[in-house]
């Protein structure tokens, strides 16, 4: 999409608790954190990244939206709490 940032995120990964495994193993959690920034202005692309990235775990970092504000229905629609 032209004139559209992709975000920046990072992606961890960590052995799983009962695979004992070394990072990228099978069986390893991928976390993912992104410092979003206005999640309303960015939702849709939050929810593309979401849906293709798949992370176990998704921290996010938002600054400029009261809690009751947060888009949390389409963000629980993808499975994420």
């Amino acid at each position: 999409m032209a004139g559209r940032r992709v975000p920046r995120s990072e992606v961890h990964r960590a052995g799983a608790l009962d695979s004992g495994g070394a990072p990228g193993s099978e069986g390893a959690m991928r976390i993912a954190t992104w410092n979003i920034n206005g999640i309303k202005a960015r939702l849709a692309l939050l929810l593309d990244w979401l849906e293709r990235e798949a992370p176990d775990a998704a921290v996010l970092q938002e600054l400029k939206s009261q809690d009751e504000s947060v888009p949390r229905a389409e963000i629980e629609a993808l499975g994420y709490s």
